[in-house]
């Protein structure tokens, strides 16, 4: 691992702690909301701090992973990887997530399709 590759890394974990301090807090300012403001407007707020809360705490996550990508896997790690060489076939067209966004060329599933003859 480089220099560089350890720095981002290195950033992209201290970004997820910040915003996965920051989710916690929104989670406990939801809960106070909620218990101290009884009315229909106190819900509300109430629902869009834990909305916040929830956004806060995917992006924590999303910035580990990324910090992980930098580092590569873990040989530690009881992953198991596959004996021998992998059959790179693309067959069938590839589907995107539930967001109607387009995907790439490596993600999504991929439809199966019969061979032909």
């Amino acid at each position: 691992m480089t220099a560089e590759t350890a720095a981002a890394a290195g950033w992209c974990g201290e970004v997820a702690a910040v915003l996965a301090a920051a989710s916690e807090r929104t989670a406990r300012l939801a809960v106070q909301i909620a218990e101290d403001w009884l009315d229909d407007r106190g819900r509300e707020w109430a629902e869009r701090a834990a909305l916040l809360h929830r956004e806060l705490e995917r992006s924590a996550a999303a910035a580990a992973a990324l910090g992980t990508r930098f580092t590569g896997p873990d040989p530690s790690s009881s992953v198991l990887w596959p004996i021998g060489p992998v059959i790179a076939r693309h067959r069938g067209p590839r589907l995107g997530g539930t967001s109607g966004a387009r995907t790439g060329d490596d993600t999504g599933m991929q439809i199966a399709e019969l061979p032909p003859g």
